[in-house]
């Protein structure tokens, strides 16, 4: 299970093995005010090319980022518990995503084998976008996750034409809910909100999906 699998810290660094990354073991702070923007980054950078997964541990308040988290493929994001949150901090640039899946990250241009579970992304109407991901491929997806407070899209699905394999295609999304920007005043277009898939080709999965508001 994942709780069996948060290993202590080793060595200086503090990540820990086998594919795994416990960010609060790496230093993160769930007290809603602290930059964890550096500490994810590197948990996932750690990784490598092989791949594995980031761990999310509850706290009292959410982790604070103050920048984009770029994922990579084979990485996935999964939080351990309940209430696990990230919360976009003030001072962030309006038009980049929270969390971004990058077809530049992928030597073929396709993101595979990644997934988001069981957290919840905030941003805290700052950000624009909750989640962007560019040709996200099987298998990979969302399960368990709530994104709030976005002043456009909570999830945009990103079939980035520019690559060769230039689509989004065979992923799967369930229980998942959007909840847009409280404020009417903070969207950058009122028609514009929720979940926006351009590019898909092939099968895209949803399942027990709620877009409020």
């Amino acid at each position: 299970s994942l709780e069996s699998s948060r290993l202590d810290s080793t060595g200086e660094s503090g990540w820990v093995g086998s594919g795994w990354v416990d960010i609060a073991a790496c230093g993160a702070l769930a007290d809603g005010t602290t930059d964890n923007s550096a500490v994810i980054q590197a948990a996932i950078d750690s990784l490598g090319t092989q791949g594995g997964t980031v761990l999310i541990p509850e706290g009292a308040q959410p982790y604070g980022i103050s920048s984009t988290i770029e994922m990579k493929p084979r990485v996935s994001l999964v939080g351990v518990g309940t209430g696990v949150k990230l919360i976009a901090l003030d001072g962030w640039t309006a038009t980049d995503p929270m969390i971004k899946y990058s077809a530049s990250s992928a030597v073929d241009g396709v993101i595979h084998q990644s997934w988001i579970r069981g957290v919840g992304i905030n941003c805290n109407e700052k950000a624009n976008y909750g989640v962007h991901a560019q040709n996200w491929q099987v298998p990979g997806g969302m399960d368990s996750v709530v994104i709030s407070g976005a002043k456009l899209y909570g999830l945009w699905l990103d079939g980035d034409n520019g690559t060769p394999s230039g689509q989004v295609m065979h992923c799967y999304f369930s229980n998942v809910w959007v909840i847009p920007s409280s404020s009417s005043s903070t969207y950058v277009d009122p028609a514009s909100r929720g979940i926006m898939v351009e590019g898909a080709n092939g099968t895209v999965g949803f399942d027990n999906i709620t877009v409020a508001g």
